[in-house]
Protein backbone atom coordinates (compact mmCIF):
# COMPACT_ATOMS: atom_id res chain seq x y z
CA UNK A 1 0.00 0.00 0.00
CA UNK A 2 2.63 2.33 0.66
CA UNK A 3 4.45 1.88 -2.45
CA UNK A 4 0.94 2.74 -4.08
CA UNK A 5 0.94 5.80 -2.16
CA UNK A 6 4.47 6.71 -3.45
CA UNK A 7 3.61 6.00 -7.20
CA UNK A 8 0.31 8.33 -7.42
CA UNK A 9 2.64 11.36 -5.77
CA UNK A 10 5.26 10.63 -8.12
CA UNK A 11 2.08 10.52 -10.36
CA UNK A 12 0.80 13.58 -8.84
CA UNK A 13 4.38 15.82 -9.52
CA UNK A 14 4.57 14.64 -12.86
CA UNK A 15 1.17 16.16 -13.85
CA UNK A 16 2.58 19.47 -11.42
CA UNK A 17 5.76 19.53 -13.71
CA UNK A 18 3.78 19.15 -17.27
CA UNK A 19 0.92 21.40 -15.89
CA UNK A 20 3.99 24.12 -14.81
CA UNK A 21 5.97 23.97 -18.35
CA UNK A 22 3.07 24.28 -20.10
CA UNK A 23 1.32 27.46 -18.12
CA UNK A 24 3.61 28.62 -15.71
CA UNK A 25 4.42 28.37 -12.13
CA UNK A 26 1.06 26.93 -10.03
CA UNK A 27 0.56 28.59 -7.39
CA UNK A 28 -1.89 26.64 -5.17
CA UNK A 29 -3.67 22.48 -5.86
CA UNK A 30 -7.04 22.83 -4.11
CA UNK A 31 -8.99 19.69 -3.72
CA UNK A 32 -12.54 19.10 -2.59
CA UNK A 33 -14.65 15.47 -2.07
CA UNK A 34 -11.32 13.46 -1.14
CA UNK A 35 -9.52 14.43 -4.69
CA UNK A 36 -12.53 14.24 -7.24
CA UNK A 37 -12.63 17.59 -7.72
CA UNK A 38 -8.58 19.62 -8.32
CA UNK A 39 -8.08 22.48 -9.12
CA UNK A 40 -4.39 23.90 -10.23
CA UNK A 41 -4.45 27.94 -9.80
CA UNK A 42 -2.00 30.16 -10.54
CA UNK A 43 -1.17 33.33 -8.86
CA UNK A 44 -3.15 36.22 -9.67
CA UNK A 45 -1.24 39.68 -10.86
CA UNK A 46 -1.77 42.61 -9.02
CA UNK A 47 -4.34 44.33 -11.31
CA UNK A 48 -6.65 40.89 -10.69
CA UNK A 49 -6.29 41.37 -6.97
CA UNK A 50 -7.10 45.47 -7.10
CA UNK A 51 -10.14 43.87 -8.81
CA UNK A 52 -11.29 40.82 -6.05
CA UNK A 53 -10.30 43.46 -3.26
CA UNK A 54 -12.78 45.98 -4.98
CA UNK A 55 -15.51 43.84 -5.32
CA UNK A 56 -15.31 41.61 -2.49
CA UNK A 57 -17.30 43.89 -0.23
CA UNK A 58 -20.33 44.07 -2.30
CA UNK A 59 -20.41 41.36 -4.43
CA UNK A 60 -18.58 38.58 -2.43
CA UNK A 61 -19.97 36.13 -5.36
CA UNK A 62 -18.81 38.33 -8.47
CA UNK A 63 -15.40 38.56 -6.72
CA UNK A 64 -15.20 34.38 -6.93
CA UNK A 65 -16.36 34.55 -10.31
CA UNK A 66 -13.43 37.16 -11.12
CA UNK A 67 -10.54 35.40 -9.22
CA UNK A 68 -11.40 31.89 -9.76
CA UNK A 69 -12.05 32.50 -13.84
CA UNK A 70 -8.67 34.32 -13.96
CA UNK A 71 -6.30 31.86 -12.16
CA UNK A 72 -8.09 28.57 -12.36
CA UNK A 73 -5.58 26.27 -15.38
CA UNK A 74 -9.35 25.82 -17.01
CA UNK A 75 -7.84 22.81 -19.00
CA UNK A 76 -6.13 20.61 -15.80
CA UNK A 77 -8.44 21.56 -13.84
CA UNK A 78 -12.34 19.90 -12.64
CA UNK A 79 -15.18 22.40 -14.09
CA UNK A 80 -16.89 21.76 -11.37
CA UNK A 81 -15.22 24.95 -10.02
CA UNK A 82 -16.78 27.29 -13.29
CA UNK A 83 -20.56 25.70 -12.85
CA UNK A 84 -21.10 24.43 -9.17
CA UNK A 85 -21.66 27.08 -7.06
CA UNK A 86 -21.05 25.71 -3.73
CA UNK A 87 -17.55 24.71 -5.01
CA UNK A 88 -17.13 27.73 -6.46
CA UNK A 89 -17.05 29.43 -3.88
CA UNK A 90 -15.29 26.95 -1.82
CA UNK A 91 -12.38 27.69 -4.50
CA UNK A 92 -12.52 31.57 -3.93
CA UNK A 93 -12.46 31.08 0.27
CA UNK A 94 -9.52 28.52 -0.51
CA UNK A 95 -7.55 31.08 -2.69
CA UNK A 96 -7.99 33.98 -0.82
CA UNK A 97 -4.58 32.61 0.83
CA UNK A 98 -3.39 34.11 -2.54
CA UNK A 99 -3.94 37.54 -1.85
CA UNK A 100 -1.41 38.60 1.16
CA UNK A 101 -1.97 42.02 3.17
CA UNK A 102 0.81 42.55 5.47
CA UNK A 103 0.53 43.89 8.80
CA UNK A 104 2.65 46.57 9.73
CA UNK A 105 3.09 48.90 12.43
CA UNK A 106 3.80 52.44 13.26
CA UNK A 107 6.35 52.95 15.45
CA UNK A 108 7.18 56.69 17.12
CA UNK A 109 10.08 58.84 16.29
Amino acid sequence: MEDTKKVKQETEEAKIARIEAKHGKIAMVISFDQGAHVGYLKMPDRVLKDKVLAAVKDAPHHAAEIMINNILIKEESSSIFLTDDGYLLGAFQLAQELISIKQGEIKKN
